[in-house]
């Protein structure tokens, strides 16, 4: 039996095949907003990386794969060669300015944008300014463990205006458990009223991955099972800006089935991103007592990211009615290995199955990078097909499916 790739004549194929990749629709399901102002080299360096630390003297943080992207890819968008150093292109960035940057690289990007706005929104542009830059429609999605921390934060700041306790100082202990005790009676309800301020959102995410892991008892807790946590957590002393982090793994269980319940669309980091991740414990797989109690519900499962875990999450795609994935940030972080891991990716996942992301964080480049690699890797991905015969039709509406058909019908953007 002949492979695909040993039908036709390749050479033939590839630029059809390069072109229909081209021209899809993209729906870009998960992706964070832009860097508002202008950025200076180290910064811009350290947003090219998962890593918050600086590369050592002599080297560059852009010594990677997604690095030599932006100066193989980006660079000549900006007018400068192919290769140009990373001092250079910081400069041009800096002599553009921020709107003739972004306007320039997220030209021809997505027409749609779901964006988590949950993570350092202090830090980055708002939804309208993202949409004014991307010439697209933006929708949000909003974080579980984000809307879970504003209501442990309202309980104490009295509404986030910085007073708390008698005399506007942080409450004594005594104090503070006496708070926690009356907030966890009420947790449930003001968690529930802080997603009811979020209609209009396309979906949940939950990034149990960086708190306390994909491993935990995802059973859905008991109204006193959640009291005791929520007391538990509340007592706790808040960081130095009056925030409590929630790792708790039975109230982040609570808020996941909050969303499930919802209808609406529920994504989960999984596999790599920065080293606040729990990597071991971001596999997809240790959500499948989660899949299996929900597989005759209603709200998709949706796995982000997934690399190094990609195969894992495809076979839980093959498997599962209601659960979906992507490649997300992996595939501008590798660079010209982007084609593998989306091949690998649909090795067993099924075409309905997968979606486009760019993970997008800061910076424009990686909404570039993510468009442009990602429609090389599916040219790559096409191209065998093609070879053997299968007609442009049937690529056309493959590609389609996970440039945009998935993610518009699964979040109900149509």
């Amino acid at each position: 039996m002949s492979s695909y790739a040993d039908g036709g004549d390749v050479a033939e194929t590839a630029a059809v095949v390069a072109g229909i990749a081209r021209d899809l629709e993209l729906v870009d399901h998960h992706c964070h907003q832009l860097v508002a102002g202008p950025l200076g080299g180290d910064r811009f360096e350290r947003l090219l990386g998962e890593g918050a630390f600086a590369a050592p003297a002599g080297c560059s943080a852009a010594d990677t794969g997604l690095g030599l992207a932006v100066r193989a890819l980006c660079a000549p968008v900006l007018d400068l060669p192919v290769g140009a150093g990373i001092a250079e292109y910081v400069e041009r960035r800096a002599e553009l300015g921020t709107d003739e940057v972004h306007r320039r690289l997220m030209s021809g990007g997505a027409s749609t944008y779901l964006v988590d706005t949950g993570y350092a929104p202090d830090e980055l542009c708002s939804v309208d300014q993202m949409a004014g830059w991307t010439g697209g429609r933006v929708a949000e999605v909003a974080r579980l463990e984000t809307l879970a921390e504003r209501v442990a934060t309202h309980t104490f700041w009295d509404g986030g205006t910085g007073r708390t306790g008698e005399g506007g100082a942080v409450p004594n202990r005594a104090i503070a458990a006496r708070m926690a005790g009356r907030a966890a009676r009420t947790y449930a309800e003001r968690l529930e009223e802080e997603m009811e301020k979020c209609r209009g959102v396309s979906g949940w995410k939950s990034v149990a991955a960086y708190r306390c892991g994909l491993g935990l008892d995802w059973s859905r807790p008991g109204p006193a099972q959640v009291r005791e946590a929520a007391r538990e957590w509340l007592s706790a002393e808040p960081d130095r800006q009056g925030r409590w982090r929630l790792e708790n793994p039975v109230l982040i269980a609570h808020g996941v089935w909050a969303a499930l319940d919802s209808g609406l669309p529920v994504q989960f980091h999984t596999g790599f991103g920065d080293n606040d991740v729990r990597l071991a414990s971001a596999d997809p797989t240790l959500l499948d007592p989660l899949i299996r109690a929900t597989a005759d519900g209603r709200s998709p499962i949706m796995l982000l990211h997934c690399w190094p875990y990609h195969r894992q999450a495809g076979y839980l795609a093959m498997v599962w009615p209601h659960v979906y994935m992507d490649v997300g940030l992996a595939i501008p972080h590798a660079g010209h290995r982007a084609a593998a891991i989306l091949a690998e990716a649909l090795e067993l996942a099924p075409w309905h199955k997968v979606l486009y992301s760019s993970d997008a964080f800061g910076l424009a480049e990686l909404y570039h990078l993510g468009v442009g690699l990602w429609r090389e890797a599916l040219a790559s991905v096409l191209q065998p097909l093609s070879s053997a015969g299968f007609g442009n039709e049937e690529l056309v509406r493959l590609g389609s499916l996970v440039g945009s058909g998935n993610a518009l019908r699964v979040y109900g953007l149509d």
